[in-house]
């Protein structure tokens, strides 16, 4: 079985596809968390944990109550790079929410479930992990700037979606829903999946201890098209021309009109499908055992 298919369990990939393209959640109840064994377990998020540089927040981050709290409450001494494990105790003794982002970067075997995951999500990727000691809150309400897909590996977690999916206008901070109204809500279980559409509001709760596993599909958006197709633009001589001096409205007008022309000359012969076209191209895949190349040496005896 794939790491794919024992992420998703049963939920058919079109389905999930399906919900993000039309901005949608969904839960899906899998009955047990049984097939994620070989996939991650607690044991194996605090082994990534040990890893983490508590000095770069985009490897780590932490929050209690709702609410970021500075990554040193992890350490004893100002500088320390590595978490401690008596402060990591107190923590979880009080309550707090961890965030172990690109874990692809540190697991093997999650690597691999991005490189499986970005044959039918295509785009950027990543994985992560979400591990909350309760009772209490991960972060307070907010929306995602990116498709979410969770399984929930241990422990029980409920969720609230606030309002509709918003468009948001960066992808670099994690802003308030729009709307406070509560349009939906379930708990996951062990081995339960859930999809949640980028700029859809919500936050969670737990009562104890929970871990979640989940893929953060950046996608693929107009604006990548856009600097792609001006990077065809570039060298190109009709796009070096210096914009008209001192010109006045009838010739401002007539370059307007050429400009548009360029362009959409350039999106004739450098199309949004060949570009989609070019990403698949370059996804590739695994390297396998076929592509290491025969031992020449393997058969002759070593003389000492």
């Amino acid at each position: 079985m794939s790491l794919l298919a024992q992420f998703l369990g049963p939920v058919p990939v079109a389905e999930t596809q399906a919900l993000l393209n039309g901005r949608r959640w969904g839960h899906f109840p899998c009955g047990g968390g049984e097939r994620l064994t070989g996939l991650v377990t607690w044991d194996d998020a605090i082994e990534l944990f040990n890893m983490a540089d508590v000095t770069a927040p985009t490897g780590l981050s932490l929050c209690k109550e709702g609410r970021p709290v500075p990554n040193h409450w992890l350490t004893r001494l100002s500088g320390q790079k590595a978490p401690q494990g008596d402060s990591f105790a107190a923590l979880a003794r009080q309550g707090f929410t961890f965030f172990l982002h690109r874990q692809d970067q540190k697991s093997p075997r999650l690597a691999r479930l991005r490189r499986e995951a970005e044959q039918v999500f295509p785009g950027p990727l990543q994985v992560g992990l979400v591990g909350s000691f309760g009772p209490g809150r991960g972060l307070h309400p907010h929306a995602d700037r990116t498709d979410v897909v969770v399984v929930q590996v241990a422990g029980i977690k409920e969720w609230e979606l606030l309002g509709e999916t918003q468009d948001l206008d960066s992808r670099e901070t994690h802003p308030g829903p729009s709307d406070s109204i509560v349009t939906g809500r379930f708990t996951l279980h062990p081995g339960d999946v859930a999809v949640i559409p980028y700029g859809q509001g919500h936050h969670c709760r737990t009562e104890g201890h929970s871990l979640h596993l989940g893929l953060a599909l950046c996608g693929t958006t107009p604006q990548d098209y856009l600097a792609w197709l001006e990077r065809q633009a570039q060298g190109l001589p009709p796009f070096r021309r210096p914009v008209p001096y001192g010109a006045d409205a009838a010739a401002l007008a007539d370059y307007d009109a050429q400009l548009r022309r360029l362009i959409l000359d350039l999106m004739d012969r450098h199309s949004p499908s060949a570009w989609l076209d070019s990403l698949s191209r370059q996804r590739g895949r695994d390297i396998g055992a076929d592509d290491v190349p025969p031992d020449p040496f393997a058969s002759q005896t070593i003389r000492r």
